[in-house]
């Protein structure tokens, strides 16, 4: 049985209409289809899990959090769609199964509510790769 790593760079990335049409929904799909061939193009080591059909979280376990940010970052500046854009958040997991599933549920819950809570967990979130400032709790 192989070990798991003491710790994952993982990134959150939520595909959404850049003016409020939600019936994008193929679309978002065939989006996120190209992210994830582009993700395997800039680096073999990335896993991938689809979560819903606008959202999907990024893993990988040899790359330090920064350089991981850095990378994936730089590809979702690059891949643009005319109706869509990119939202994501970058953490670090450890520990054990249920800490690791906690933190990811909290990347994701923060993405959800960017525009919703006045306070936020993490300092920042990407929109199609531009760093967004957020004021932390």
């Amino acid at each position: 049985m192989q070990s798991l790593p003491d710790e994952y760079s993982v990134a959150v990335i939520r595909v959404l209409p850049k003016i409020g049409n939600e019936e994008l929904t193929e679309e978002k799909g065939k989006f996120l289809e190209s992210i994830w061939s582009n993700l395997r193009n800039i680096n073999e080591g990335i896993e991938e899990c689809r979560c819903l059909w606008d959202e999907m979280l990024v893993f990988h376990s040899n790359l330090n959090l920064s350089q991981f940010e850095n990378e994936v970052a730089t590809m979702l500046k690059d891949i643009q769609h005319k109706d869509l854009e990119t939202h994501s958040i970058f953490t670090a997991v450890s520990g054990n199964s249920s800490d690791a599933l906690k933190c990811i549920e909290e990347a994701q819950l923060q993405l959800h509510k960017v525009n919703y809570w006045d306070t936020h967990k993490y300092e920042y979130y990407y929109v199609n790769g531009q760093r967004k400032t957020l004021n932390k709790t």
